[in-house]
């Protein structure tokens, strides 16, 4: 994994379809996450979500932190968008509040490998270094890098205290 770089970013919105889950459930034969990727792809949600603003960047956002990294929170799989009058059945937004992030830049890999293996790193890195999280909405980016499976790249933003 890359150096990461510290980014503000403004807020935004999110539509997609989402869970509730934890990091413990994530680490057992029932995880959802890989389940809720699966739907998104298989049912075509990215057909569903009115036109988005960012073309073919798919978002994976952890949001609704209960209890940091020990709780339960949401996890959305979507495009980003602006403000809508009505959304299709199944669709939620999430709006990601204006924030600074460390942003990590994962390993080039197989999609499933990669992203675990830079959540552990970031939270080995965030163990040593003196930033403090906020929990406030953190997510993954997946763009053009992504369009191999086999040998795709990231990047992860993890929003900070200022």
């Amino acid at each position: 994994m890359n150096q990461p770089v510290i980014k503000g970013k403004e807020p935004f919105h999110i539509f997609g379809i989402t869970i509730k889950t934890t990091n413990a459930n994530e680490m057992t034969a029932n995880a959802k996450i890989p389940q809720l990727w699966n739907t998104y792809y298989e049912q075509k949600v990215y057909e569903k979500i009115p036109a988005s603003d960012q073309g073919g960047v798919t978002y994976g956002l952890y949001s609704d932190y209960e209890q940091g990294v020990d709780g339960e929170y949401s996890m959305t799989v979507g495009l980003e968008g602006g403000p809508r009058d009505t959304l299709p059945e199944g669709i939620v937004v999430k709006t990601v509040p204006a924030a600074k992030y460390v942003v990590f830049t994962s390993d080039i890999g197989p999609v499933s490998e990669i992203v675990i293996k830079a959540w552990q790193e970031i939270w080995d890195w965030f163990e040593l270094a003196d930033v403090e999280r906020t929990y406030t909405g953190d997510f993954e980016v997946y763009d053009e890098r992504c369009e191999n499976p086999h040998q795709a790249q990231v990047d992860i933003y993890v929003a900070i205290k200022e």
